[in-house]
């Protein structure tokens, strides 16, 4: 998984983006247990998925570029009001794809933040197609409007 990450966001290179360190983790742990999702079969990890939940001032300052998602992070602590929830990763290995896997990992996680906090919006920075599409669906699942910054990695 680690190896498919770096292949895909390139964070290593990308001082903008969050590095997932294991204080990165940590911390996004004492956010909300629902930050960060991994399931697995009995041969290990076969979907990752990063969310981060925020307030609607952060949101709107990373849409705008006042920040950087690694800044995003920095900015949220456990007292911030959870108004918006930033889609940040997802991860399926390739023969695990298009088995709703993802999708379900994505809305579990998200159902835990929204039964305890009022989340107005949903925001991304997509790095694929497929990426977008899977937040688009998200979106609709719970009709919430979605937000891309439009910079491309």
């Amino acid at each position: 998984m680690i190896a498919l990450a770096e292949q895909h966001f390139d964070a290593r290179t990308d001082p903008r983006q969050i590095a997932f360190t294991e204080e990165d983790m940590k911390y996004m742990q004492t956010l909300h247990p629902a930050c960060i999702n991994e399931i697995s079969n009995d041969e290990g990890p076969i979907c990752w998925v990063t969310i981060i939940p925020t307030s609607l001032s952060n949101m709107h300052r990373f849409l705008l570029g006042e920040f950087a998602e690694n800044e995003l992070l920095q900015n949220t602590t456990s007292s911030t009001p959870f108004e918006a929830i930033y889609l940040c990763s997802a991860l399926t290995l390739p023969e695990f794809r298009n088995q709703k896997i993802t999708f379900n990992a994505s809305i579990s996680a998200i159902e835990q933040i929204v039964s305890t906090h009022e989340v107005k919006a949903l925001f991304t920075w997509p790095f694929s197609e497929e990426g977008l599409q899977l937040c688009e669906k998200i979106a609709q699942h719970f009709h919430l409007p979605l937000h891309c910054l439009s910079e491309q990695p």
